[in-house]
């Protein structure tokens, strides 16, 4: 409490003349975080026209209002994603219904896109809300406003998902493109450098994925890979260099694992002519 009273440049005993305790207030930020984002997102849905060009530019409104709320607009919201998913249950239980309704008007807007023919017939609308909300709640962790506008992350977010989930057309690719990363040196495999990197690189995935991007240091990727912190300087020049090995190896895993998936079931489905 002291903290938030802080943070408002009040005394601390005025905090608790509005509020009895500081599971109180959290409560009440938790429910704000989603309110008003549910208004929002509520309205654009209602206001929604019937045509696939609007189902297509409405579905880039919710894109960008949700992302405006969550990495610029309303620490409300950013504080529910981020704090939401570590409290007790009992804690969580008075908001699920609130967010269940938030749920269920991207639900209605999907399912209504769906039975006028915007999606293809074979998407379940359940999955891809999933799919849109997990995705866009992560990059609370890992989007950086300061570098990027949320209005540009919106624009690509949205074309790359329309292309995916909506009828056959020709892939709008323009704005997408990524610039590759230049590919550092990396020495012989058999070497006790490269065993080294590996090792380093192990220990961060394993930090990233338990604590997030913006709580993990070099710090904790060294107690993590029992090494001194000297170390993984020698190897890494900074946290950034070390992530984006390891995203690079998840998406060279993960791209390998459908390039076999796709071989397998080509194999099965070639038909031998007689």
């Amino acid at each position: 409490m002291r903290d938030i009273a802080q943070e408002a440049g009040i005394e601390a005993g005025s905090i608790y003349y509005h509020f009895q305790s500081k599971d109180q207030m959290l409560s009440e930020v938790l429910d704000l975080g989603v309110r008003q984002l549910y208004q929002a997102v509520s309205e654009i849905v209602r206001s929604a026209p019937t045509s696939s060009e609007g189902f297509r530019k409405t579905f880039g409104l919710l894109i960008e209002t949700h992302l405006t709320y969550l990495l610029t607009d309303s620490d409300f919201t950013s504080a529910n994603i981020r704090n939401y998913p570590m409290l007790s249950d009992e804690t969580r239980a008075p908001h699920r219904e609130l967010r269940a309704s938030y749920a269920g008007a991207w639900g209605k807007f999907l399912n209504d896109a769906k039975r006028a023919g915007h999606l293809r017939s074979d998407i379940s609308t359940a999955v891809i809300r999933q799919f849109i909300l997990s995705a866009m709640n992560w990059t609370v962790e890992w989007y950086d406003v300061d570098k990027y506008p949320v209005r540009i992350l919106a624009e690509r977010m949205s074309k790359l998902i329309l292309d995916g989930m909506c009828p056959h057309r020709k892939a709008d690719t323009e704005g997408l493109k990524l610039c590759p990363a230049t590919p550092a040196k990396i020495p012989d495999p058999d070497s006790k450098a490269a065993k080294t990197r590996a090792e380093i690189l192990k220990a961060a995935a394993r930090v990233l994925r338990d604590n997030g991007y913006k709580a993990t240091t070099l710090r904790k990727i060294a107690e993590e890979a029992d090494m001194k912190a000297g170390s993984v300087y020698y190897h890494f020049n900074s946290k950034e260099a070390i992530v984006d090995e390891v995203l690079n190896a998840g998406l060279r895993d993960l791209l390998s694992g459908v390039e076999a998936a796709v071989r397998k079931f080509d194999a099965r489905t070639i038909i031998t002519p007689r």
